[in-house]
């Protein structure tokens, strides 16, 4: 959906990592956020994290969005499921209303 140089391709499946930086640029510029980073080293596969997604992959953590799977593993490039979809809905709504709700 959203590269690393910002194209947008809507035609395509949305990975973990985009799906980060489009929340976390989300939250960022209509909440009060003030992010605290999660440590991206908990997730057995942190090294294949790409540069530019670590940041984004860090808040999303930080702000209790995300969390990896099973094995450890955050799998970057995989792709998001509907059921992922759902339960990182389900936290942004959460953590809005825990925040005191959009700008």
């Amino acid at each position: 959906i959203i590269s690393k140089n910002d194209l947008f391709y809507p035609e395509r499946s949305l990975t973990r990592d985009e799906m980060c930086k489009i929340i976390v640029a989300s939250i960022t510029a209509s909440t009060k956020a003030e992010i605290k980073a999660g440590d991206i080293a908990v997730f057995t596969d942190a090294t294949v994290i790409q540069s530019w997604a670590k940041t984004y992959i860090a808040d999303a953590l930080g702000l209790g969005l995300v969390k990896g799977v099973e094995t450890g593993a955050f799998l970057p490039k995989g792709t998001v499921t509907r059921s992922e979809t759902a339960v990182v809905a389900k936290r942004i709504v959460e953590y809005v209303k825990a925040e005191g709700g959009l700008k």
